[in-house]
């Protein structure tokens, strides 16, 4: 499923019903793990999309990093908006 394509959401976008949607796609394609991250930083953004929205993130915009660890391929990582993650964790809490 991870070769399912999303369009990215506006950078605009800041309607949490239509975020909560977006993660919820994202989840169920595979391009997020169903799990709470194993490490979390925080800095800045070098201009990669954001994992869940989709937007390019600025350059010096604040993002977090997600860091899973993955049996077969050791580790993977993320970057994310913060509003994103915040929606991300209440998506993956309420399950």
């Amino acid at each position: 499923m991870a070769d399912t394509v999303l369009r990215p959401l506006r950078a605009e976008t800041n309607n949490d019903r239509l975020l909560r949607a977006r993660v919820r796609e994202v989840l169920q394609a595979g391009h997020v793990p169903r799990r709470a991250p194993d490490k979390l930083f925080g800095g800045f953004a070098a201009g990669d999309s954001c994992a869940v929205c989709g937007a390019v993130t600025a350059s010096g915009e604040v993002v977090l990093e997600l860091e899973f660890n993955v049996d077969s391929e050791g580790r993977r990582t993320y970057q994310v908006h913060p509003h994103c993650f915040s929606i991300l964790s209440h998506e993956l809490q309420d399950g």
